[in-house]
């Protein structure tokens, strides 16, 4: 298991990754968890000037795959070099976690989520009024559920163009499957537009919470604008 922390600079976009427990073989990151497994490395950071330092976490023998290194780094199987300390202060440096004091920046996902709220309606709206076009007998209902999915394509892959631009990660609408009749369609808009709503209802009391916490100072700028940008396990 592997952990990544990254911060950013909303001011100068100055930005910085901390992993933990990162398997290698030999001199090169371990990919496929099958590989033989020599140790891990681990990132430390120190909380104030952000300066990083990895050291090497090495194994009494070599692993057969990834399940075994980790059982084995968790029972003590294991040697290494103290922990470093900064250059700068002189302080030991700490692991990731240290990075989860700083507030965790969630505009981008506010906007991501709002922004597809946005969308939602508006082909909520699309729907009622070719519904009426349909009853009028101006249009085929067919024709109105292809209009749907086309519009739903198209949104959901400039969705994913975007979370990957911003680097975000949120639910994207189930919608691998298009419903094949009108009412099917408002059925599953209904549902996904109150599933965005109560994600931008979370997104929002997670934000006045992180409010409560203290940004860090950028090295490269000095503002303190220094936010925790993403947390992963994997």
């Amino acid at each position: 298991m592997n952990f990544r922390w990254g911060i950013r600079c909303t001011a100068c976009r100055w930005q910085a990754v901390v992993n933990a427990l990162l398997p290698f073989a030999g001199q090169t990151v371990v990919e496929h968890p099958h590989q033989p497994i020599d140790g891990f490395w681990e990132d430390y950071i120190c909380p104030e000037h952000y300066q990083i330092v990895r050291r090497t976490v090495r194994l009494t023998e070599t692993m057969p795959d990834l399940v075994a290194a980790v059982e084995a780094y968790f029972e003590g199987a294991f040697v290494t070099t103290p922990i470093p300390t900064c250059p700068s202060c002189q302080q030991p440096m700490e692991g990731g976690q240290v990075l989860e004091s700083l507030p965790f920046f969630l505009d981008d996902h506010l906007d991501a989520v709002t922004w597809l709220h946005q969308k939602l309606d508006y082909l909520r709206q699309t729907l009622t009024i070719e519904r009426k076009a349909v009853i009028a007998g101006e249009v085929a209902a067919d024709v109105v559920v292809r209009l749907l999915s086309t519009e739903a394509t198209t949104i959901l892959r400039f969705f994913a163009a975007l979370q990957k631009e911003l680097a975000i990660v949120e639910p994207t609408p189930m919608m691998d499957e298009y419903p094949v009749s009108l009412l099917e369609w408002e059925v599953l808009l209904d549902t996904q537009h109150q599933l965005t709503s109560r994600r931008i209802a979370q997104l929002q009391e997670r934000q006045r919470k992180e409010t409560a916490k203290i940004a860090g100072c950028c090295p490269q700028c000095h503002q303190k604008r220094v936010y925790l940008h993403r947390k992963e396990t994997f």
